[in-house]
């Protein structure tokens, strides 16, 4: 479909696809940059934590532990496993892996665009993909969501690829990706199952397209239970302390200059006054795009929109899940048609897209410099701690405990050398619901508190204890 309006027509010289590939490469080497240069500047928080505390324990009590505190499939952490077997379960070591998932999205959003629109729509996507200060944070986090974005990237690829060249392959190759996607996280389900009705509708091999979609059916239900069971943990119930037209907001500022929380000064404005400009550039320049543009930037805002509106209804009608994070699955369709509309407005989208890189470029130098943009703020909101991120380094360690009927377990979070508790708490799994239960510290041989411990008389199979140590030091 997109090979001869590509800025490159079959015969152009061999200069041109050179220049073009070499650009790409700048690109993708841009984006690798930003995001492992700064890898192991912030200490994890809270959720990171978690991850840590899930991978030092063997597989069973892991995946067992996953069933009781966790709101997504085991794939991540099965992957994260063997990862961290080789380079460790410290910030560099485990949020390596994350970068480097978020490094080959960006090739992903150039196929994208490369194949439903042009090769300069591609590259514009992949330059979006390279800068967003969203995609960056969450390629720098030990956790599901970079794998979860390129599973579902890689899905709208072969689902684009089967629509434009009615290859029952692709099929194939959308129905691993896809089931991938959702065993990695639920969300990402919202985008596959709309991709999969457009597959239905548009595959010329209707044949195909019902047996492709029907494997990916059979693996979303088979992860039905434990995605049923999760639900009834209560683990996101703070989710409803929000309303969802607040969060919807959270998830448009999130995608526009990334995770700012309550801190929107006016480098974040500036930031996401320049994503706006984006949006509204690509927006003018489909006006004047080729039918067949068009129409492709229609299909990805139809799948945007579909993904967008089940978890909607869902929370309508009680099942409340919408959090700005878990909608990153569709940041990369919503890219790729903005990329569409401004690789189409000729200069205007150039400038637009120059002043949408300025802009992100703004957020990812400042993000490591100023430490209330950092994640140590956000561990002290999340834990009640009065923290002053200013002066004092801050990190979060979690430890579990799989417990069996009889048998008495220890959970325990130790803090870093040079690191004090500041915050400790400890609560057990019985029944569906946290009880708290009492944490102590633990000490070395000197005296040093180093962290917290929580020992435990369990009564069922499946019992979980959680100890979580909030730990401190003054900055240097």
């Amino acid at each position: 479909m997109g090979e001869n309006r590509a800025g490159l027509a079959r015969g152009a010289p061999a200069r041109g696809w050179e220049r073009l590939t070499g650009t790409l490469a700048v690109v993708i080497a841009v984006g690798a940059v930003l995001r492992f240069a700064t890898v192991g500047v912030q200490h994890f928080w809270l959720d990171e934590a978690v991850t840590t505390g899930l991978l030092r324990l063997d597989v069973d009590d892991m995946v067992g532990t996953m069933w009781t505190t966790e709101s997504t499939p085991p794939l991540y952490y099965l992957l994260a496993r063997g990862w961290a077997a080789i380079f460790g379960t410290g910030e560099v070591g485990l949020r390596s892996l994350s970068a480097i998932l978020g490094t080959f999205t960006i090739p992903v959003a150039y196929g994208v665009g490369a194949t439903l629109a042009t090769r300069r729509a591609g590259l514009m996507a992949a330059t979006l993909t390279a800068l967003s200060p969203a995609l960056v944070w969450y390629s720098q986090e030990a956790r599901a969501y970079s794998l979860a974005i390129l599973l579902a990237a890689l899905s709208l690829l072969f689902a684009a690829r089967a629509v434009t060249r009615g290859s029952g392959r692709d099929i194939g190759c959308w129905a691993v990706a896809a089931s991938l996607a959702v065993l990695t996280h639920y969300f990402a389900g919202f985008l596959v199952a709309a991709e999969a009705a457009w597959l239905l509708l548009a595959h010329p091999n209707r044949r195909a397209a019902i047996f492709g979609t029907g494997a990916v059916a059979v693996c979303a239900a088979a992860a039905l239970p434990l995605a049923l069971h999760q639900s009834r943990q209560g683990n996101l119930d703070f989710i409803g302390d929000v309303s969802v037209g607040i969060r919807l907001l959270d998830t448009a500022q999130l995608f526009l200059a990334g995770p700012t929380g309550e801190r929107m000064d006016l480098l974040f404005l500036v930031a996401a006054a320049a994503g706006a400009f984006v949006v509204a550039a690509a927006a003018l320049g489909l006006t004047r795009a080729e039918a067949a543009d068009r129409r492709a930037a229609v299909v990805l805002l139809a799948l945007t929109a579909g993904a967008l509106a089940m978890p909607v209804l869902l929370a309508v009608f009680g099942a409340d899940y919408v959090l700005p994070r878990n909608l990153l699955p569709l940041l990369v369709p919503l890219t790729v048609a903005v990329a569409i509309g401004l690789a189409a407005g000729a200069r205007l989208g150039v400038s637009a897209l120059a002043a949408g890189a300025a802009g992100s470029l703004c957020v990812l130098v400042a993000v490591p410099l100023e430490p209330d943009l950092q994640r140590e703020a956000i561990t002290a909101e999340l834990t009640g701690s009065q923290i002053d991120a200013d002066r004092e380094r801050v990190d979060a360690k979690v430890g579990y405990a799989l417990g069996s009927a009889g048998k008495t377990v220890t959970a325990r979070a130790d803090c870093d050398e040079g690191y004090t508790v500041s915050v400790g708490n400890a609560a057990v799994r019985h029944d569906e619901e946290w009880t708290d239960v009492t944490a102590r510290e633990t000490a070395l041989s000197g005296g040093a508190a180093i962290g917290q411990q929580a020992t435990e008389r369990v009564d069922t199979d499946g019992t979980v204890v959680q100890v979580v140590a909030v730990c401190t030091r003054p900055r240097d």
